[in-house]
């Protein structure tokens, strides 16, 4: 067989393919109404390139059972985690940074070193939220090691969200609140 039928063929197998998981998950439960979800903006640039970040939605549930779409950023790489919102002047609120691992349990907390604006962490576990805590910048010090303070979880967890300051409490997001983590997309730049 010549290139092109075997190349129209391997297109069409393709396209059947698409299809069926396109009809699959439409079968999946009816989404909320739209009254029950609110969405916040785009996946935020930070006022930093892009590049090589891949973004997501995030979805809460509060304590009264509204979804809150969250456009985030995706911290997958250890280069990406270490470097988080480090010298980001500002994050829109309903959008943030998401941090994955390997999907083991970690206790470790988080520090401020070089981040200009306070935040809210949420620590994740098994799509749960375990803790919820403030941070304060530490855009100065002489030794961040000792100068700059760690926020650690009061129970381990496997994701780590950040967002502005004051969001989760601003929108009833609480210790408990459910948390959906679809599938991520990269981005081509900003």
């Amino acid at each position: 067989m010549g290139p092109i039928p075997r190349l129209l063929r391997d297109a069409a197998t393709a396209l059947v393919i698409a299809a069926g998981a396109l009809a699959a998950c439409s079968g999946a439960a009816a989404p909320p109404a739209a009254s029950e979800v609110v969405h916040a903006t785009e996946a935020p640039t930070f006022g930093t390139s892009a590049d090589g970040w891949a973004s997501a939605r995030v979805e809460l549930v509060d304590a009264d059972g509204t979804t809150h779409v969250v456009p985030v950023r995706v911290a997958a790489e250890p280069e990406q985690r270490r470097q988080g919102l480090m010298g980001v002047e500002e994050v829109p609120p309903g959008t943030g940074m998401l941090f994955l691992w390997d999907g083991s349990e970690r206790t470790g907390g988080f520090w401020m070193k070089d981040t200009l604006v306070p935040l809210d962490i949420a620590y994740i576990r098994s799509g749960e939220i375990v803790d919820i805590q403030r941070m304060e910048p530490c855009p100065e010090y002489d030794d961040p090691r000792t100068d700059c303070p760690s926020y650690p979880p009061a129970a381990p967890y496997d994701t780590a969200l950040e967002v502005a300051a004051g969001w989760f409490a601003a929108q009833d997001v609480v210790v408990g609140s459910a948390v959906t983590l679809p599938g991520t997309t990269t981005t081509a730049g900003s």
